[in-house]
């Protein structure tokens, strides 16, 4: 289970699936709305399955950085438009 405001996901780790605590505001990225709409395609969506990625953890691991990259940067963008306004 995933703490309030987050969510699971798995991708592929040799044999096993590497699991990923990720949060909501992610899900409104292109890039991880392309690998959802691709895990989709590919593994179909069930209730006792989890969403897995279509994609290696190692990949995925750089992704989830530049994921949290790209947030920090609108954060503090939108933090100083709000200081400007002000």
């Amino acid at each position: 289970m995933a703490p309030k405001g987050h969510f699971v996901v798995y991708a592929n780790a040799g044999k096993e699936l590497k699991r990923f605590v990720l949060p909501i505001s992610y899900l409104k990225t292109p890039l991880l709305q392309l690998l959802l709409e691709k895990a989709a395609d590919e593994y179909g969506f069930t209730a006792h399955d989890g969403i897995v990625l279509p994609c290696d953890a190692s990949i995925f691991q750089k992704l989830k950085k530049t994921l949290c990259n790209t947030q920090d940067r609108v954060k503090h963008a939108m933090a100083r438009h709000a200081q400007e306004e002000h």
